[in-house]
């Protein structure tokens, strides 16, 4: 795919995946109690694997609702009632003395982000989340760093829905052409966010579970050092890709 980035003024991340990985000490609190400790440091390439799966699927919801504890029985090698107990107690996040499930930074963000803001970028968060985002975020340091973060439960919208990526550039008052969409989900954040008329999409890929390059991302990046350098030559003047 041939695009550019000349005229992107805005970067809108994703939470979940991008900006936040699991935290592996409040996995393995949650696993130990099922036997399956050895198996915490595996989860985030697993989570990742699970929206990849779902991202495909023509349904991507039911998956989250009807298939999700299946997956994760087979990966833990559960039954299927103590994999959706694995999984309640995964998503309530554990003892408040662990960090939330979603609080781990990549390696890098907090460099990359302020190199970014440095270059000019304006920067934004846009994620389904329960009302604790802008909090996790300054716990870790990284909330200073976005002129916007919109969490779907305070502002009452929620991907895939287009009116939580129209609600975000009303927000920034700004449009989908001067921005780029950084997100780990085909489904939720890269095909969502072209309806809604952004042109730039770029895929977070981690754990490089996507061989090519797929059709809703016009990027994809596996690491913060990789994605600085795709807008460091924005700043630099040499944008055509």
């Amino acid at each position: 795919m041939s695009s550019t980035i000349d005229g992107v003024d805005t970067l809108i991340f994703d939470a979940g995946g991008v900006l936040l990985r699991p935290s592996v000490p409040a996995v393995r609190n949650v696993l130990e109690r099922f036997g399956r400790a050895d198996r915490a440091g595996e989860i985030p390439k697993m989570l990742a694997e699970m929206v990849r799966v779902s991202a495909s699927l023509d349904e991507p919801g039911l998956f989250w609702t009807n298939q999700r504890n299946e997956y994760f029985a087979a990966w833990a090698d559960l039954p299927m009632r103590v994999a959706s107990e694995v999984w309640a107690a995964l998503a309530s996040g554990g003892p408040s003395a662990l960090p939330p499930l979603w609080s781990n930074p990549p390696k890098f963000a907090a460099r990359t982000l302020q190199q970014l803001r440095q270059d000019g970028f304006r920067l934004a968060v846009l994620s389904n989340s329960d009302g604790t985002l802008r909090k996790i975020l300054q716990t870790i340091g990284l909330a200073d760093y976005f002129d916007l973060i919109v969490d779907s439960k305070e502002a009452g919208v929620a991907k895939p829905d287009r009116a939580a990526f129209e609600y975000c550039l009303k927000e920034l008052g700004t449009q989908g052409h001067s921005v780029a969409f950084i997100g780990d989900d085909l489904h939720h954040d890269m095909s969502a966010a072209r309806k809604a008329g952004v042109d730039i999409t770029v895929l977070y890929d981690e754990h490089r579970l996507h061989q090519t390059l797929p059709d809703e991302a016009t990027f994809v990046v596996n690491s913060f050092e990789t994605l600085a350098g795709i807008f460091q030559k924005r700043s630099e003047g040499q944008c055509e890709y």
